[in-house]
């Protein structure tokens, strides 16, 4: 901390290049390291050998090549890169290096929320386009039955809620997502994650549409989020905060394995806490 009590600042410097390729592989036998790792940005360097093994990433990437030749290869697209190069890989896009010489590094950027794909859903941060859907979903009587005080919000309310939420990513580097239906790239609902100041503990939450009910969608959408929680952010436990007469609820987290743990109280409600460890059948 510095003396105005905020987070001291990064050094200008955070590595030179040989230096941080010297490192490879990890002890573990990674071909990569992270010289940055912030919610908002990562930065690593990735040097594979012989084959790259990669994966789709949840988050978008810029990759810089810092030195070596070879293709890259995006989907149905085939490139040779050479030192300099810049290229870019969206969330969720199949991607890798082909055919790259000995020497091959390439410093990679990772930025913006993590966007989660399941077969028929798709979780992204809250857009401005979203606002119409979000505020009928928390107009609708049925739906807001159980949640907070059990009452409907104003177009007013309803915009400073998805506000609130959008600004938990900042704060926490984590939080709750837009759930988007594939099929007709419609905004549907919520699923995430809560844990403001002075709450219980990790909480997963999902709202969906009145008109999506008996889709599975919840259950879907919530069952991505908590692999998420688990394998990304290294959660040990996860709660789900559910009123009592919520039985679709209820029955959503014990298909995701969690269980009846207690009661709690939170702004004046009475509450049943279901939980689940790393080992859920999510």
């Amino acid at each position: 901390m510095n003396g105005t009590g905020a987070p001291a600042p990064s050094p200008a410097l955070l590595g030179k290049f040989r230096e941080i390729l010297a490192t490879l592989p990890t002890p573990d036998g990674k071909r990569s390291t992270f010289v940055l790792d912030d919610p908002n940005l990562a930065l690593k360097l990735y040097a594979p050998r012989g084959s790259d093994p990669q994966t789709p990433h949840t988050r978008d990437e810029v990759y810089i090549v810092a030195e070596g030749t070879g293709e890259f290869v995006r989907e149905e697209e085939r490139i040779t890169f050479a030192p300099r190069d810049v290229f870019f890989a969206a969330a969720g896009l199949k991607h890798r290096f082909e055919n790259f010489s000995d020497d091959f590094a390439t410093w990679v950027l990772f930025y913006g929320t993590p966007i989660l794909e399941t077969e028929r859903l798709r979780l992204r941060m809250f857009i401005a386009d979203d606002f119409e859907a979000y505020a009928r979903i928390h107009a609708d009587a049925e739906a807001m039955r159980y949640l907070g005080e059990g009452k409907t919000l104003s177009r007013i309310d309803a915009f400073r809620h998805m506000a609130m939420l959008a600004g938990h990513w900042q704060l926490r580097g984590y939080g709750i997502w837009a759930v988007v239906e594939k099929e007709t790239n419609e905004f549907i609902g919520r699923v995430g994650f809560h844990f403001p100041e002075g709450w219980p503990d990790f909480e997963l939450g999902w709202t969906i549409a009145r008109d999506r009910w008996g889709r599975g969608y919840a259950t879907e959408a919530a069952s991505r989020a908590l692999r998420y929680a688990f394998e990304e952010l290294g959660r040990k436990h996860v709660i789900s905060l559910i009123h009592p007469d919520n039985a679709r609820s209820i029955a959503v987290a014990k298909k995701l394995g969690e269980t009846f743990e207690g009661e709690t109280q939170v702004m004046g409600m009475r509450l049943l806490v279901y939980g689940v460890g790393g080992g859920g059948t999510f």
